[in-house]
């Protein structure tokens, strides 16, 4: 997969199949789904514009949330922990990038995908949610060898998606498991 936008496309399919697989229809994981297919969408747009939707973003944010409130999802407390923790992490990681680089970092965009799937993940794999982030994007890029953009800069965003899809498999096949 040399291509950024084929990447999100193929293993977001290889979890559907997973979730379908091991569970079948069962009527918790449309909420999982869902967010699966925004989070697709997410992934392919940030690929090609560098941009990542408010409209999807905030959707997948609500959806969480409203999963939660429902009894579908987290626990409402986590689901709103997990957001509110995510976004404060990233932009506390942003700031002290900004400072010392004298550039941002992440766009805001960026930011707003990390608090929606804290609605989703809860704040115990936020920081897994960014580490996996972090290391399919160095992977990616150390393949790639060269930049992705006159400006040298590579789409945060399909990575997030990637990553937090991988989590929302793990914890729909394994309702038990917390990530530690």
């Amino acid at each position: 997969f040399t291509d950024l936008h084929s990447l999100p496309a193929a293993l977001l399919a290889v979890g559907y199949a997973l979730l379908f697989a091991a569970r079948g229809p069962d009527a918790a994981l449309w909420g999982p789904a869902a967010a699966m297919a925004l989070l697709l969408a997410l992934a392919l747009i940030d690929a090609r514009t560098g941009l990542l939707p408010d409209a999807l973003t905030y959707s997948l944010l609500g959806l969480g949330l409203a999963l939660a409130w429902a009894g579908y999802g987290l626990e409402p407390k986590a689901a709103l922990l997990g957001a509110a923790f995510g976004y404060a992490l990233l932009y506390a990681i942003c700031g002290v990038c900004n400072w010392l680089f004298r550039q941002p970092a992440l766009g805001a965009g960026d930011l707003k995908l990390y608090a929606a799937l804290g609605a989703w993940l809860g704040p115990p794999l936020m920081p897994w949610l960014l580490f996996a982030a972090c290391a399919a994007a160095a992977l990616y890029a150390m393949g790639r060898q060269r930049t992705l953009s006159p400006r040298g800069t590579l789409p945060f965003g399909p990575f997030l998606a990637m990553s937090g899809a991988a989590l929302l498999v793990l914890r729909a096949l394994l309702p038990a498991w917390t990530g530690l």
